[in-house]
C-alpha cells in the first residue's frame, strides 16, 4: 500500500486540466493535506479520470517530474 496524490479536487469540468498551473496547484494543495495528516509527502500522482483528459498532458507530466512528483 502507498499514499498517492489524486489532486485536492476532481473538478475536471471546472478547470482542473485548463492549464499546467491549475493542475499543479491542485496537486500541491492535496500534498499539503496529506502531509498535515500523516507527516509524509508522496511522489506518486494519479490523474482524476486519467491523463487522457489533460489537454497539456506532456507539459504537466514534465512539470510534475521537475517538482519531484514522478520518478
Amino acid at each position: 500500500h502507498s499514499i498517492q496524490n489524486h489532486t485536492y479536487t476532481h473538478a475536471i469540468h471546472d478547470g482542473l486540466y485548463s492549464s499546467v498551473n491549475s493542475f499543479i496547484s491542485a496537486v500541491k494543495k492535496q500534498d499539503d493535506v496529506v502531509f498535515n495528516a500523516t507527516g509524509l509527502h508522496t511522489d506518486v500522482v494519479r490523474f482524476p479520470a486519467g491523463s487522457y483528459y489533460c489537454k497539456n498532458r506532456k507539459s504537466t507530466i514534465a512539470e510534475l517530474k521537475k517538482q519531484g512528483y514522478i520518478k
